[in-house]
């Protein structure tokens, strides 16, 4: 029997609003955008639960990602946080697809089990970067409690 989770459980999953980030810019300013730096009269830094990802991005043409494994790379090697540029560090084999195509579940879960994707850049029609899926945001989609609102293949056609 193959379940199908319904197409607004997928469509939720998609972060519309990921967090870009120009090539010029620096691994300093990635991780500001990555972590959000109280006020000065307070010592402790709150990791955002958003994403551990950044689109790389020129005029809203994707480029690549970046992700924090690769800012810890970055650290251990002791590179230069505020000369060293994100353009320097990206991730060029971001895969992307346009959100025309996201109307199977199946489909998206065998793109990330294929490619061993983290993350999934959604674009349009102009290959604009629009939207980010995440393995976590997946994961969520199938929570004990969400597959009740699934429906088989059968109940479908």
């Amino acid at each position: 029997m193959t379940l199908m989770p319904n197409t607004l459980s997928l469509e939720t999953a998609i972060d519309r609003q990921p967090l870009k980030i120009a090539p010029s810019a620096s691994l300093l300013d990635a991780i500001a955008l990555l972590v959000n730096v109280p006020n000065s009269d307070s010592e402790s830094v709150r990791i955002l639960e958003k994403t551990n990802c950044l689109l790389v991005v020129e005029d809203d043409r994707l480029l690549g990602l970046l992700s924090t494994k690769e800012l810890v790379g970055a650290i251990a090697a002791e590179v230069d946080l505020e000369k060293c540029q994100v353009a320097n560090l990206i991730e060029r084999e971001a895969i992307a697809v346009p959100s025309s195509e996201l109307k199977s579940f199946n489909f998206v879960v065998r793109l990330f089990q294929h490619y061993r994707l983290q993350y999934l850049v959604v674009i349009d029609s102009q290959t604009n970067a629009i939207g980010l899926l995440s393995a976590f945001a997946l994961s969520q989609i199938v929570q004990p409690k969400n597959l009740l609102s699934w429906k088989t293949a059968a109940e479908v056609m």
